[in-house]
């Protein structure tokens, strides 16, 4: 597991470093970890992928090496090791795990004043935005990726595999996460997965739905500030910067199912007494019918 951030003790109380708190993990280099996969600097967006199956991305062995350190990847639990990602190859281990994270590096996600002050994020998100922000000393004009990187890896502490796992993934509050073989169906949900998963470190649990009140696993939200809250803001911000002449058209319908599924598990955006505005302009799941 990655470690957390530092206590410096110089007086009887403890003092946390800058951009740290006691219960979280150092915000990982998104520059760097872009560095690492080839992706150049200039420009948000210069890998441009073919959207379809998982077979989407080519990712180098430093790439894949660079994401498992950053993520606290446990590659013994794969049975794994970090290779080239080859989508002419068998995909095996963490593969999908990887690509999930990758998309985060090389999507265009806008910038920083889009998701600070422009997207209707949340204020539990936007305080995590906030300290990657400051400790990085990025401006409002910088890729909104720097914080979208620094939030997951200051949750996200390790991602281990558990092959009798009933879930697709699971946070624990040491900030494993558990992934099973149910995974995510393509790289955008699992990138909107591990965002997910993190945001249960301190939003809590789901509760149940009116709908279903007796269903063994509680899958819905109050509200906005649930975590449902930052899957459907992950898939809106990336519908909402796609290059259409890069990519098919899928991409764009997967964002939005993203979009439509999560938001009808946000009771108060089912029910009209919140606007929110990811889960405005699309067609929301009715799960109350099911």
């Amino acid at each position: 597991m990655r470690r957390r951030c530092l206590l410096l003790r110089l007086t009887s109380f403890p003092i946390i470093l800058a951009g740290c708190g006691s219960s979280f993990f150092e915000p990982a280099d998104y520059g760097q970890a872009r560095a690492a996969c080839g992706i150049e600097e200039d420009g948000w967006n210069n890998v441009r992928t073919e959207w379809g199956d998982w077979g989407s991305f080519s990712i180098s062995e430093a790439c894949a090496e660079q994401i498992g350190s950053d993520f606290g990847v446990d590659w013994n639990s794969f049975d794994d090791a970090p290779h080239d990602i080859d989508p002419e190859q068998e995909w095996q281990g963490a593969d999908r795990w990887i690509s999930s994270v990758f998309l985060v590096l090389a999507a265009d996600l806008g910038s920083s004043r889009s998701l600070l002050h422009e997207a209707d994020t949340p204020r539990w998100i936007r305080k995590d935005f906030r300290v990657v922000q400051r400790q990085f000393d990025l401006d409002d004009d910088d890729p909104a990726g720097w914080l979208w990187y620094g939030y997951l890896t200051r949750r996200i502490g390790e991602i281990f595999y558990s092959p009798d796992l009933n879930a697709s993934a699971r946070y624990r509050m040491s900030g494993r996460i558990n992934v099973g073989d149910s995974g995510p169906s393509d790289p955008l949900s699992g990138a909107a997965m591990f965002a997910h998963e993190a945001a249960h470190r301190t939003q809590g649990a789901h509760i149940a739905c009116p709908w279903e009140p007796s269903y063994i696993v509680p899958y819905c939200d109050e509200s906005a500030d649930g975590p449902y809250a930052i899957n459907a803001l992950f898939a809106y911000l990336y519908q909402l910067n796609l290059v259409e002449d890069d990519y098919p058209g899928n991409a764009s319908t997967a964002a939005r199912w993203e979009r439509e599924d999560h938001c009808g598990k946000i009771l108060s955006v089912v029910d009209g007494s919140e606007d929110f505005l990811p889960c405005e302009g699309v067609t929301i799941n009715d799960y109350s019918s099911r």
